[in-house]
């Protein structure tokens, strides 16, 4: 009786093909298939993952096609040209080979020795071969953060990967130390992309929201640096990099590695390269959009000016907007857990326009725009304190994690350091609210058309620069007239 020949699947990755020309996958799957006719085996499949790297457990297609084809017991031996193009990932590889090991199913690399690993023997072969690979990308990756690191103190830019927002990156050849010719990535500015970024740091500052900004610029087709569109998460990077203000920042894999993501905001090093915006902007930005107390969940820009600036007299509560027969309104809700009486309500359009009107009015006096001009001043260390008072909170829960202070020394250390964040972010804010004002106030005529051209969000964080709140008094009768007397405007 003829022996069946086996059954054979190949399988070929690279981690990185640059030109996307697929021609090291090419070559892997060429020897294996030599390899096979060598052998005169049946090649029932070819499985590849071009430009995936193995070593992070990102996912692989063509692998978990593999896979699948080993479960419905179609394959007999699966033929790479080295162990490491299966697997780089501990994790990974013993799933692959426990899976393997039921179907009885063998590797055979092209460079190697057949593992089979329906015995023993071939599992702890393949096993300790793979912690040889794996090792490899692991001292390569300690090697790599080596050099950013040193990079980092050194203050050089990182010029790997994509290119940062708002700069133009080119190359050049010149001798390194020993003479031979060396590609050295030169960074400038781009002016349009330039433009973007201050445009959105003065609205940011202004206190304009993320997602009212990123909607603003999907609008206008402004790309992002791979030509796709905004989302807040990419605008929050891009603004709280220290690189568009001519600094180099690192963070350090082990300072965050376990923890839910990485930190937005690293550990600033030093000066490098060309600056975008200034590095107190810089530094009042990242103060700004990694306050925790900052609203993130994912919902959609305001759609009206006033909604919980304005507060009802009765019980003192924000009132919301709250349109009835499609008519616009602010009311004092009586959703249970508010503890809102629900007894005040007020027209919405024209409180915005009795609103606008009295802060286009007051922006005309001199006596606020000193107040104002006084406020913007910002102190120059709160940016400082705030980080240092971070840093001490962090070193403090890793006093409270390793036993070293009990939980009620924790809490009573905490509660000052919280509390002079808290006092600090608010000064900050205050200060930055005015940064809505430039290139608003004028004269009457200018400020009308300018609140024309502004969105919803442009116009409340105007607003907000001049009123801390605006108490909704009860209706006089009738009931149905608008009252402008109703609104007392308490000013900064």
């Amino acid at each position: 009786m003829t022996e069946q020949p086996r059954r054979a699947a190949i399988y070929a990755r690279i981690s990185l093909d640059k030109s996307d020309d697929e021609l090291g996958v090419t070559r892997q799957q060429d020897e294996a298939r030599g390899l096979c006719e060598a052998r005169e085996y049946v090649v029932v499949g070819t499985y590849t993952d071009n430009s995936i790297s193995a070593t992070n457990g990102k996912r692989r297609p063509q692998y978990l096609e593999l896979l699948g084809a080993v479960q419905r017991a179609e394959v007999d031996v699966i033929v790479c040209y080295h162990l490491s193009r299966l697997w780089r990932n501990r994790r990974e590889r013993a799933e692959g080979i426990d899976l393997m090991q039921r179907h009885r199913v063998s590797l055979l690399p092209v460079k190697g020795t057949e593992f089979d690993l329906s015995s023993a023997y071939g599992r702890a072969m393949a096993g300790l071969v793979g912690e040889f690979d794996t090792m490899e990308s692991e001292v390569k990756s300690e090697r790599q953060r080596s050099q950013i690191k040193q990079a980092a103190d050194a203050g050089r830019a990182h010029t790997g990967g994509t290119r940062c927002y708002g700069f133009d990156r080119t190359y050049r050849v010149e001798p390194d130390r020993k003479g031979k010719p060396k590609t050295v990535a030169v960074e400038s500015v781009n002016d349009d992309e330039a433009a973007i970024i201050e445009e959105c740091t003065k609205r940011l500052l202004g206190g304009e929201s993320l997602i009212s900004v990123v909607r603003d610029l999907n609008a206008r087709a402004v790309p992002t640096v791979k030509g796709g569109q905004w989302r807040t998460i990419t605008l929050r990077s891009l603004m709280c990099s220290a690189r568009i203000s001519g600094r180099r920042e690192h963070t350090p894999t082990d300072t965050w590695k376990g923890k839910a993501s990485r930190p937005v905001c690293g550990e600033i090093t030093g000066d490098g390269g060309p600056e975008i915006i200034s590095p107190r902007d810089s530094d009042k930005l990242r103060a700004l959009l990694t306050n925790p107390a900052r609203r993130t969940s994912p919902r959609e820009a305001r759609k009206t000016m006033l909604s919980g600036l304005l507060t009802c007299s009765r019980c003192g509560r924000p009132m919301v907007s709250r349109p009835r027969a499609g008519v616009p309104r602010y009311v004092c809700t009586d959703a249970p857990g508010h503890g809102s009486c629900g007894r005040t309500a007020i027209h919405g359009e024209r409180t915005d326009a009795e609103v606008r009107d009295r802060v286009r009015h007051a922006l005309s006096s001199r006596e606020l725009t000193e107040r104002l001009a006084r406020r913007s001043d910002a102190e120059p260390d709160l940016v400082a304190t705030i980080r240092d008072d971070e840093r001490e909170l962090e070193l403090l829960a890793e006093d409270r994690g390793t036993g070293e202070i009990t939980r009620a020394e924790w809490k009573a250390a905490r509660t000052p350091i919280v509390a002079r964040i808290e006092s600090a972010r608010r000064r900050l804010a205050q200060a930055t609210q005015t940064t809505a004002l430039e290139g608003f106030v004028g004269t009457g005529t200018q400020m009308r058309e300018r609140w024309e051209s502004m969105n919803v969000a442009q116009r409340r964080a105007v607003v907000l620069a001049v009123v801390e709140s605006v108490t909704v008094g009860p209706p006089t009768p009738p009931g149905n007239r608008f009252d402008p007397a109703r609104l007392e405007v308490i000013w900064r």
